[in-house]
This record gives structure tokens, sequence and C-alpha cells, in this order.
């Protein structure tokens, strides 16, 4: 059962998680235009989607908790996300692998044309 502390955190982790889709979306619009300008096929570009997604997904932890503060201590991804692995690395894959297919094939058809 919600408690009241959840419902006060709510609207802040709706707009993390809005901000979180909207920089899994850029890189993944990057990686796909990388595949698609290097001409990259088949598994390789398969490869290049998930290695690009977990390291963009690391960077994305590395740099809330390193460079984030919330006064003098680091910041803590639970208070941010409800299921921070999950939301980092899990969410929306479905989505993120559309944009960088559509990516991927845009550029890659200019690109060998």
């Amino acid at each position: 059962m919600p408690t009241r502390e959840d419902s006060v955190y709510l609207p802040s982790q709706i707009h993390n998680h809005k901000i979180l889709q909207y920089y899994k979306d850029v890189s993944d619009m990057v990686l796909g235009s990388a595949c698609g300008i290097l001409q990259l096929e088949g598994l390789y570009g398969l490869i290049f989607f998930v290695v690009g997604t977990i390291l963009t997904g690391s960077l994305y932890q590395f740099a809330m908790t390193t460079f984030g503060r919330k006064g003098n201590e680091k910041i803590r991804l639970d208070d941010y996300y409800q299921h921070p692995i999950k939301e980092i690395y899990l969410g929306e894959l479905g989505r993120q692998f559309a944009t960088f297919v559509m990516m991927w094939c845009l550029l890659g058809a200019i690109v060998s044309y």
C-alpha cells in the first residue's frame, strides 16, 4: 500500500523518468546513426546496440552517483527512481531498439546511396 512519502515523491520520479527517456532516445539515435554510417550489418549491428546501450546506461549511472549531490552527500538512485537498475538499463527496451533500427536503416540507406 502506498504511503504518504511515496505519493510525495511520485511526481518527481515521473519527471526523472521522462528525463531519462529523453536521454535514452537521443543516445539511441546517435548509436543508430553511427551504426548506419559505419555500414554495420546483421549481428554486428545488434552487438553495437547492446554494447552501446550498456555503456550509455553505465555512463548515466556513473554521472548521477558521482556528480549528483544532495547537500554534502552523494545521491542514491533509489531516491530518484522506483527501480533504478531496471529503469536505467531495461526500461523501454523495445522503444530503444525501434529508435536505433530506424536511424540505422535511414543513415545506412543514405550512406550506401
